[in-house]
């Protein structure tokens, strides 16, 4: 009976005030901590794993993307070319490997040896190009590629027809679920307009 007058006689009142204010002294230390931890930069345990391991995905993921475009640099992978019909833009160009390929060529009529010649993309296409015998490379941001290493090592005729053959494999190494049913196979680009080039010819003397 004791114990259950002395249960009839607490303040109840008092007692949630109490808790009310556990609970609110609880949120203002952990407003504090939270003020000072990011004005000092304090990291915990937990914080510090999770930034480890965030930027070990970031490095693998930029090596991985590193590595896949020195991949296809790499003369075993590069398109094997063969002549087709004329293409109209917009031109639809597939990638199925580097043995498996539908890209776009364009032929030049050179005029001599070149001391400046360059290729401008309005679109942001993943793109390996062939002129001359020497292969380059055009990530999707990039807009202008130098071609003159292509020149470095011979001599253009006037009159000369090159010609500049452009594949576009996919920009990240994956194929796009989303483009048919032989997207397993098949990476598919559309070209809507062609890129313009830019050439300056080495001035000829007079003897």
């Amino acid at each position: 009976m004791g114990s259950i007058e002395k249960l009839a006689h607490i303040d109840y009142l008092l007692v949630i005030l109490g808790f009310f204010a556990i609970l609110f002294a609880a949120k203002e230390i952990i407003e504090i901590f939270s003020y000072f931890k990011k004005k000092f930069r304090i990291k915990t345990g937990s914080e510090e794993d999770k930034e480890t391991i965030e930027n070990r995905i970031k490095t693998l993921e930029k090596h991985d993307n590193w590595q896949y475009q020195e991949i296809l640099k790499d003369p075993y992978f590069q398109p094997v070319i063969e002549e087709k019909e004329q293409v109209m833009l917009p031109a639809k160009m597939r990638w199925g490997g580097s043995e498996d390929a539908d890209g776009v060529a364009v032929d030049i009529k050179m005029e001599g040896n070149p001391e400046f010649f360059e290729i401008n993309f309005e679109e942001e296409l993943n793109i390996m190009m062939e002129i001359n015998g020497k292969w380059f490379y055009k990530a999707p941001e990039t807009k202008t590629v130098d071609l003159m290493p292509a020149f470095f090592e011979s001599e253009i005729k006037e009159g000369q027809v090159l010609t500049l053959k452009m594949f576009a494999p996919p920009a990240t190494g994956e194929n796009d679920e989303s483009q048919g049913d032989d997207w397993a196979v098949n990476y598919y680009t559309e070209m809507k307009k062609m890129p313009e080039l830019r050439i300056r010819y080495e001035a000829v003397e007079d003897l």
